[in-house]
């Protein structure tokens, strides 16, 4: 039996970074002359205490109760750089995603994510969508966006997405800058 494209995807992200990180690929040290910025202070990661990501984790809780879910990440703020260039060392945002699967039609799915988010502080922001401070996502796609206002003033954004044409699997990301400052300068591709 063939395997499908998804399924060979899904394999090639298990095992190829499986099979590069045994055989030791990018274990030397680096030749680079634009190496990372120590951080500004010892154990500074751009969320002291994880307060910011545990403020974004909530909106995991708007997946819809009979979804199914795939899988989530939730993750602080890591140093980066526009591909290594010099002088454009800065922290990713904070950043909640989650992915899960609902045969439903997309008003249906955005009515529960909508509900269940503003229940929980999060304002609907249509038909402005709200901007990520991220470099990696952009709104023009999403069904929904929404934004937070965190303790401390802190200003955090949600967007839901529909990964599929058939609107059977679903995006729900939150952003929020981190504490420290992003990276600067990046061009967008």
């Amino acid at each position: 039996m063939r395997k499908s494209v998804r399924a060979r995807w899904k394999w090639g992200g298990i095992v190829l970074p499986l099979v590069i990180g045994l055989t030791g690929c990018g274990a030397s040290p680096s030749t680079s002359t634009t190496t990372a910025p120590a951080p500004t202070a010892a154990g500074a990661v751009g969320d002291p205490g994880g307060r910011i990501l545990a403020a974004l984790r909530t909106a995991a809780s708007a997946v819809p109760a009979r979804a199914h879910l795939n899988w989530a990440h939730f993750d602080e703020p890591k140093l980066d750089s526009c591909d290594g260039q010099p002088g454009t060392w800065g922290y990713d945002p904070v950043t909640v995603q989650v992915d899960f699967s609902w045969q439903q039609s997309q008003s249906t799915v955005l009515a529960s994510v909508r509900h269940a988010l503003e229940l929980i502080g999060w304002r609907w922001t249509e038909p402005t969508p709200a901007t990520f401070p991220g470099q990696n996502y952009g709104t023009a796609d999403a069904i929904g966006t929404w934004v937070r206002t965190l303790r401390g003033g802190r200003s955090a954004t949600a967007a839901l997405f529909s990964d599929t044409y058939a609107h059977a699997e679903w995006s729900l990301i939150a952003e929020a800058p981190a504490t420290l400052p992003p990276p600067k300068g990046c061009q967008p591709s």
